[in-house]
């Protein structure tokens, strides 16, 4: 587990939990970090999930592909095509 960005091992938080009577709940640790934006791994897969649901997968081919046909960008070997056929006049 990590908090702070610091390792805290299984047995220290068990111990911890003996010493003050608390009990451990994963959950409500993942729900503080959330809710106070502290950086957890497992709530960036969360976070990155939802989005991936939200938005959808890029492809950046296929989005490159689409900004050549709207703007009219040639690929090299049609730039190189056009300039033989320009400079042959």
């Amino acid at each position: 587990m990590e908090r702070f960005n610091t390792g805290i091992s299984e047995s220290k938080l068990q111990e911890r939990a003996k010493r003050f009577g608390v009990g451990i709940d994963k959950e409500k640790l993942l729900e503080r970090a959330e809710r106070f934006g502290i950086f957890d791994t497992g709530l960036e897969n969360k976070k990155k999930k939802n989005r991936i649901e939200r938005f959808g997968i890029t492809n950046t081919e296929d989005k490159l592909a689409q900004r050549i046909e709207r703007f009219g960008l040639n690929d090299d070997k049609n730039k190189i095509k056009d300039r033989i056929e320009r400079f042959k006049k």
